[in-house]
């Protein structure tokens, strides 16, 4: 009955019927079992884990109860305990097809918490995630941005088309591509990437900054103003795109929107270096300026105009029930 009125969609009633189970049996695995299956997709995880650890104390060869377990646990950030709970529900039973991708979203969560401090333990960590689930696109991409991170770009573009292989629609990925390729000076293949991405999510504001960036460096400024202008149009937030809109008005001759738009970018981000200086040297130029005024723009009178580099996305995170990939 329990199991029926989950399956409607009535959670509550069914968890009424769980404690009336209990009440007749404290000690009915199916009981506790539901309702610490129930309790985890309601997000209540000190009771998942109670009812979980009773149904696993009750009957120990439960791969439920295990992955149960172990999801309440990567629920509480605790990688390591819940992989060795997915572990010990695979070795039980080998032929759930749940548990692998339970592990698999676990272990890349796992090198998601490893990164900035152990890279090499999180590019582990991504690789056995393969190991159990071989088309898991999240677990290519952030091995993609662990290597390109290590400037190990073959690898990266390696892992970054696996990721695009298995989720055709990971702008992400044809985002980190395109940067890959403009740095090793490649403009075409980068514009190529950036494009892909786009086609993917026509408002990523970081490919469309992307794209302004590598226009305005190959002399195309009538492309970089279209995508620089659509990037802050999708995020009025985004300073890095102000400071190279800035840039462009600067190659157009416009040093008064050019000053505009460092200013703007100024009072996003106002620790940046990059615009504070822009800024400066705009007002440097502009003319009926008087010297005080140029010298108090700043403290720091380093004149150079520097565009921002592209934008990486570093973080691409999965969430997975017990039970489900989402």
């Amino acid at each position: 009955m329990a199991a029926r009125l989950k399956t409607s969609g009535d959670s509550r009633g069914a968890a009424e019927k769980c404690f009336e189970v209990l009440s007749l049996d404290p000690e009915n695995f199916q009981g506790h079992l539901s309702l610490g299956t129930l309790y985890l997709a309601a997000g209540d995880y000190a009771r998942a884990l109670e009812h979980s650890e009773k149904a696993y104390k009750l009957d120990q060869r439960s791969t439920e109860a295990m992955n149960n377990i172990g999801a309440v646990c990567r629920q509480q950030g605790n990688y390591q305990a819940a992989a060795d709970w997915h572990r010990a529900a695979l070795r039980t039973n080998p032929n759930c097809e749940t548990t692998p991708m339970n592990l698999a979203v676990c272990l890349i969560n796992h090198g998601l918490h490893l990164k900035a401090s152990d890279p090499k333990g999180a590019i582990r960590c991504y690789t056995e995630a393969l190991v159990h689930c071989p088309t898991n696109a999240n677990a290519y991409y952030n091995l993609g941005v662990s290597y390109a991170e290590m400037h190990k770009y073959d690898k990266a573009l390696i892992n970054y088309q696996l990721t695009v292989h298995f989720d055709p629609r990971c702008a992400e990925a044809y985002n980190n591509m395109g940067v890959i390729f403009k740095e090793q000076e490649n403009l075409d293949k980068a514009l190529k990437y950036y494009h892909m991405a786009i086609q993917c999510n026509p408002r990523f504001a970081q490919t469309l900054n992307n794209l302004g960036v590598a226009y305005t460096t190959s002399g195309r400024l009538t492309e970089a103003l279209e995508y620089l202008s659509r990037a802050v149009a999708v995020a009025p937030n985004y300073a890095e795109a102000y400071n190279n809109l800035g840039w462009l008005f600067w190659d157009h001759g416009d040093l008064a929107q050019a000053l505009r738009m460092y200013e703007r970018c100024i009072e996003l981000s106002p620790t940046s270096k990059n615009p504070s200086q822009n800024r400066l040297l705009a007002l440097n130029y502009l003319h009926g300026l008087s010297p005080d005024l140029v010298f108090q723009a700043l403290p720091c009178r380093l004149l150079s105009c520097v565009m921002h580099n592209d934008a990486y996305l570093y973080t691409h995170t999965q969430n997975c029930s017990c039970t489900q990939r989402s």
